[in-house]
């Protein structure tokens, strides 16, 4: 503890006689201290920038979603029922493929006697530019003749279906179920049945009465029928108010019975088993008679038309060479082919193509469903190239023009895979975004890629401007002061100038052109913030 003490008065001894030379060194360690963080931090948060001529480009940066090319949601142009269905979700169908077809026989069979009306016009045109033979006028009598008697057959057809048809509605309309009524035409019919549907049961027995009425109109019809030649007017306006309204009103009849007695408080009952058995199958009995009569009906006029072609075709091997006759037949070989193209219109409107080439992406339709126009059936999307949709402001819209290339990234891969674009539309007119004018623009890529699927969001970069040779320093470098731009130019000796510049455009990463105010390898200065 002694040697302690002594210790220490030697120490306080010897800093009494050296205290100014020891506060000396604390002052000039500390200046030193005090200088080196100064000049350090100074160092560090100060930058320089030589500045130079290089090229600049300007470019604005978009946001867009990727989208097939070509789009579309097909549907059929008119009502009727699907007989096929050739394709499946993600398949590839080439341009005017198949996809679905309608039932239409009827439409068919219309362009088959349209090819045959043609081809019959054109000969009549060939015979007459080169002069009817007589054996060629004999063809044509007996050729007449012949449609004349399958006329009058047809018509003698229709009148067995028209009693056929008035039988089997007597037998299905008054016999089947005779007793499952009261009343009758004058003071109305009441179906005896209990269902748990009243109103069913009344338009059961209010059908009833109409089928009735309409029963009653073909036995006039088929009495009426008998006592006129063959292809007269009467006869053939009786055929069709036939098949058009009273068929169609007994039809009716049957179809609101089979409904009633298909009602599960009905079918539980097996009570009803046998009039249910015994409706269903009048119900397909009448089907194939009313169909029937429609076939004979179709027969008719085919056969007039047959008729009226033959008188033609005679009347104009017997006319010679006319040139009127030869023009009129050229208008007739016109018409002739219109009726054509007419009919295969129609026909292809049972049948949905494929507009593109493409991928079938959903199928809303199935077999036997009953489809109408208008309503989506089918949807695809085109297999060529993608594009992508951006909405692009006033400002920016000025600077695009069509032709401009771009730089496609997505955020999946990243910044460094990039895909090539070029800009093919810019819409002409604005659409109000939030009370700002946008304007849709399509960009397209020039390659096609896998990795590229539609509904991506994209991210665009396109060079709007390219400025060759020109000064131009980092923004960063640039201080506003009210109006004025300015920067801090490094002088000799180691002294700063604040000097005002003007600005041009602004690259693509931070770059500002710079008009007037500096000078190539002039430096400039500036604070890290």
């Amino acid at each position: 503890m002694l040697k302690e003490n002594g210790l220490l008065e030697i120490v306080f001894d010897w800093m009494k006689k050296y205290k100014y030379i020891i506060l000396l060194l604390v002052v000039i360690v500390a200046s030193s201290g005090y200088y080196y963080f100064i000049f350090t931090k100074s160092q560090k948060n100060t930058e320089e920038y030589v500045v130079l001529r290089k090229d600049l480009n300007e470019s604005i940066s978009l946001t867009g979603r990727v989208q097939a090319s070509n789009e579309a949601n097909l549907s059929f142009e008119k009502t009727g029922v699907v007989r096929s269905v050739s394709v499946v979700v993600g398949q590839n169908v080439g341009q005017g493929d198949i996809l679905a077809t309608l039932s239409g026989d009827d439409a068919n069979g219309r362009v088959q006697e349209a090819q045959a009306a043609l081809l019959s016009q054109k000969a009549l045109l060939e015979d007459m530019t080169t002069g009817a033979r007589v054996e060629t006028i004999d063809i044509k009598k007996a050729a007449l003749d012949k449609a004349e008697n399958d006329l009058r057959q047809a018509y003698k057809n229709a009148g067995d279906s028209l009693k056929n048809t008035s039988i089997s509605g007597n037998t299905y309309v008054r016999d089947n179920l005779a007793t499952s009524f009261t009343g009758n035409l004058n003071n109305g019919y009441q179906i005896v049945t209990n269902t748990c549907d009243s109103i069913a049961e009344n338009n059961v027995s209010y059908l009833r009465g109409e089928a009735e009425k309409a029963l009653l109109e073909i036995e006039r019809s088929n009495n009426d029928f008998s006592i006129y030649d063959f292809d007269s007017v009467i006869q053939s306006e009786l055929l069709s108010n036939t098949k058009n309204t009273q068929v169609k009103k007994i039809t009716q009849y049957l179809d609101a019975l089979k409904n009633l007695f298909s009602l599960q408080c009905v079918t539980s009952n097996s009570s009803f088993d046998s009039t249910r058995t015994l409706v269903s199958s009048s119900r397909t009995a009448w089907s194939a008679v009313a169909s029937d009569l429609s076939l004979k009906l179709n027969l008719i006029e085919t056969a007039k038309t047959n008729v009226s072609q033959a008188k033609n075709d005679l009347q104009i091997a017997q006319s010679g060479e006319k040139s009127e006759k030869v023009k009129q037949q050229e208008a007739n070989v016109a018409a002739a082919a219109a009726r054509l193209t007419q009919a295969n219109a129609e026909a292809n409107k049972n049948l949905l193509r494929s507009p593109f080439t493409g991928v079938v992406t959903n199928i809303d339709i199935k077999l036997g469903e009953l489809v109408t126009p208008g309503g989506k059936s089918i949807s695809m999307i085109s297999e060529s190239n993608f594009q992508i949709e951006s909405k692009v402001s006033e400002v920016d819209v000025a600077k695009l023009v069509n032709g401009a290339n771009a730089l496609i990234t997505f955020d999946t891969y990243g910044d460094s895979e990039k895909f090539e674009a070029t800009v093919t539309n810019i819409s002409p007119a604005g659409i109000i975004t939030d009370g700002v004018p946008t304007y849709k623009t399509i960009f397209v890529f020039t390659g096609k890629d896998d990795r590229i699927r539609s509904g991506m969001t994209a991210n665009i970069n396109v060079v709007t401007n390219i400025k060759e040779n020109v000064l131009s320093i980092p923004a960063k470098f640039i201080t506003i002061d009210k109006a004025d731009k300015k920067v801090i130019v490094k002088l000799a000796g180691g002294k700063t100038e604040t000097k005002i510049v003007k600005t041009g455009v602004r690259g693509t990463y931070g770059e500002v052109e710079i008009l007037e105010g500096l000078s190539e390898n002039d430096v400039l200065v500036t604070e890290k913030k």
